[in-house]
């Protein structure tokens, strides 16, 4: 990019990405300068988006740490919407701003949720969908019958390549 020191116009094609470089220009006469700073950026688009999945089954006290795909600069993240939690995320996980990482330990048992987060750098944007499904531990265990007999005879049911033949008695 350069800049024409006859008429102050800015003109040209990066060639690469930048994020609020500041510059100062100055433009002078015979009685006189001023001077200002300008920000810059120049972005990538973000063309891809995405995490390894959009389901997750999560656990009270389970630490998790989701990071995304992104292709393109500069990326900013935020939960634009959640259906099944009244605040984005399950309690006790968050999602940095600044990586896109979801992270946390789970707090509390919640039903189903879906966020949607959006990925931006000011001049394109993606969004994708995640949803969470809360994994409670068997709260009991039982079989039909107290018990069971069975009744197995390997030189029946197993094909006789699998069978092991030893010189020693088990």
């Amino acid at each position: 990019i350069t800049l024409s020191a006859l008429t102050g116009v800015i003109s040209g094609t990066p060639t690469a990405s930048r994020y609020n470089q500041e510059y100062t220009i100055t433009c002078t006469n015979p009685v006189g300068s001023i001077s200002f700073t300008h920000s810059f950026s120049v972005l990538l688009p973000i063309s891809r988006f995405s995490y390894s999945s959009n389901e997750y089954f999560i656990y009270l006290n389970e630490a998790i740490a989701l990071s995304p795909t992104v292709i393109g600069d500069f990326p900013r993240y935020t939960i634009t919407s959640s259906v099944g939690l009244p605040k984005g995320l399950p309690k006790g996980l968050i999602l940095d701003s600044y990586s896109g990482v979801i992270r946390g330990i789970l707090e509390e048992e919640f039903e189903t949720a879906t966020i949607t987060i959006n990925c931006s750098n000011g001049y394109s944007s993606i969004s994708t969908h995640i949803a969470f499904y809360y994994l409670s531990p068997p709260q009991s265990f039982s079989y039909p019958a107290s018990s069971y007999s069975f009744t197995w005879s390997a030189k029946k049911y197993m094909p006789s390549r699998f069978i092991k033949r030893s010189s020693n008695p088990l």
